[in-house]
């Protein structure tokens, strides 16, 4: 009788362990659900043309000063005439200019970019001339030991700000609700 109970309570560990495991991605994917829902959001209902979530890190390590850092793109929603960079965008190695915009980011929370601002030759520079990016607004997600998230809402727009008030708070709701969806 004992090692039918035992034997039994083996079965009922097995399946409880399967239920949360299978409890947790559900949350997983209601998050990535989420975060594509107020990515979607803002690129349909404001100027924005593109709206990116990247990941910074330098290889596995713990950031510090003097390694290399990488970004990789990890979630992207974007409209014509922008196109799809999620594969081409994976362990770029960053240049001083974009760290220092990462950095920024970072002690801001947000920064925004004209593009003719740029350090001339810089990664940043070639990517959004390349795309004829003409503005773009930094916001900086939150980090783990090992990485920094960001992300960036874009337009080929020339003179295109967001300014305006609807379009403004959309974007910042997102964002925060994108930071919120990362903790």
């Amino acid at each position: 009788m004992v090692k039918e109970i035992a034997e039994l309570l083996k079965e009922v560990v097995v399946i409880l362990k399967e239920f949360f495991l299978a409890n947790n991605a559900g949350k997983q994917l209601q998050k990535v659900r989420d975060i594509f829902g107020e990515m979607n959001n803002v690129v349909q209902n404001t100027p924005v043309e593109r709206f990116l979530i990247y990941k910074t890190e330098n290889g596995g390590g713990t950031i510090k000063p003097g390694v290399h850092l990488y970004t990789s793109l990890i979630y992207e929603m974007y409209r014509s005439p922008i196109k799809s960079n999620i594969a081409k965008y994976q362990r770029i190695m960053l240049d001083p200019s974009y760290v220092n915009i990462i950095v920024q980011t970072i002690q801001k929370q947000g920064i925004s970019i004209a593009t003719e601002t740029l350090d001339k030759n810089s990664i940043l520079d070639a990517i959004y001339n390349s795309e004829g990016v003409k503005y773009s607004e930094w916001y900086y997600i939150g980090k783990t030991k090992k990485a920094i998230y960001y992300c960036t809402v874009a337009t080929t727009v020339p003179e295109e700000q967001f300014q305006e008030y609807g379009h403004r708070l959309i974007i910042t709701l997102a964002v925060n609700k994108i930071r919120a969806l990362f903790k």
